[in-house]
């Protein structure tokens, strides 16, 4: 979620524009543990990256997420004990600085897993899953929201895309919002044709 249709690859051209302002823009080298192929792109930025060491994929296991209504998602498996494991394998290498997870459902205990390597870790929440038909029908997924919304105080920081929405999640579920992110979104470099 959300459904893939809607969005038409606008948060892995996110992604990607992240990329840029971190590795182009600051210098840094970013490692990202996605189940989607980053070699396959066809961005020239996202190859000259891989070749150069300044992008490292670290190809984790997905799950193809699929409701009646709602549509059709790939997100990363992340309760799967082969990915928290390359995940903890990636933190104890003490190669890094920053976490940055996505609204990634379950990820309270990877945010844990990073606090406890001694890595801080921005979080987002950009998606409002209230509004779509499975969080109405299947009790599950109402449960896993709240778990999903709680999982914000594990962050070092919590983020989402807009001051209208940061403050909905403030009041509707006491939770904190300290940034407005990724600001990427509405940048030069995001707004470009594909």
């Amino acid at each position: 979620f959300p459904p893939l249709a809607k969005q038409a690859g606008g948060v892995a051209k996110d992604y990607f524009a992240l990329c840029r302002a971190l590795i182009d823009g600051l210098g840094w080298t970013v490692t990202i543990m996605t189940p989607v192929n980053v070699a396959a792109s066809g961005e020239p930025d996202v190859d000259r990256w891989l070749a150069t060491g300044l992008l490292d994929h670290a190809p984790v296991g997905g799950v193809l997420a699929s409701t009646r209504g709602d549509g059709i998602a790939t997100i990363l498996d992340l309760p799967s004990l082969s990915n928290i494991f390359l995940f903890a394998r990636l933190l104890y290498s003490g190669r890094y600085d920053l976490c940055i997870m996505d609204d990634l459902l379950f990820r309270a205990a990877a945010l844990l897993l990073a606090r406890a390597f001694g890595v801080p870790s921005i979080a987002t929440t950009h998606t409002d899953v209230t509004g779509l038909e499975v969080y109405a029908r299947i009790v599950s997924m109402r449960v896993a929201w709240y778990l999903h919304i709680a999982s914000a105080f594990c962050a070092t920081v919590h983020a989402t895309v807009s001051e209208v929405f940061a403050d909905t999640l403030r009041v509707r579920y006491r939770i904190p919002v300290h940034a407005i992110w990724p600001r990427v979104l509405w940048s030069e470099q995001f707004c470009k044709p594909p």
